[in-house]
């Protein structure tokens, strides 16, 4: 004889002095479609916010590198004309040393690139390879109208060239967006 307890979420069965269990099925419960295409269009919305935050912080950090480089290369170049730190290229007399901007190309220069040099009796030096390229995107723009930044060992004097205008200004824009960074240097040779 089988009898039959019925308990909740399982059935029961009693035979010849045997419980038998077994559970009851329950209707399986899951997502609708339109659950779950509201749930992947809020996650395809928040990695797209995502992803052009992303690339947009990458971009400003390339620019920020670059203005960092420059500005440790124009601080090195002030240091070793105060330290008067004679590079073993130098014959004569050291004058100084000098950071040449170079917006376009100029003999074996390309475009968007600065040297560090010393001058000795007159003669430039390179101290670095020929140049030293910005990096990809970045570029002076066209607002940077210093060409030349020398520091004097023997005077501590600053002189800066350039064609005409914002002296002393340098520059650099990323291709693609609005934002710009300025280097500064005065006549006192302060680098900001």
């Amino acid at each position: 004889m089988i009898k039959r307890i019925i308990s909740k979420g399982s059935s029961s069965f009693i035979w010849k002095g045997f419980i038998l269990n077994f559970p009851v099925l329950k209707k399986s419960e899951g997502f609708t479609l339109l659950e779950l295409i509201v749930v992947f269009s809020i996650i395809a919305i928040l990695s797209t916010i995502g992803v052009a935050s992303y690339t947009s912080y990458a971009r400003q950090q390339l620019l920020q590198g670059a203005v960092n480089d420059l500005s440790a290369v124009l601080n090195t170049a002030k240091s070793k004309a105060s330290a008067q730190v004679k590079p073993s290229t130098c014959l004569g007399s050291l004058q100084g040393y000098g950071v040449t901007i170079y917006k376009t190309a100029v003999g074996s220069h390309v475009a968007n690139s600065y040297t560090l040099s010393a001058s000795c009796s007159g003669n430039v030096s390179p101290i670095e390879s020929p140049s030293v390229n910005l990096p990809t995107g970045v570029t002076f723009d066209s607002s940077t109208d210093t060409s030349s930044i020398f520091f004097s060992v023997l005077t501590g004097a600053v002189n800066l060239t350039g064609p005409a205008g914002n002296i002393g200004s340098i520059v650099l824009a990323e291709a693609g967006l609005t934002a710009k960074k300025t280097i500064t240097v005065d006549e006192a040779g302060v680098i900001e």
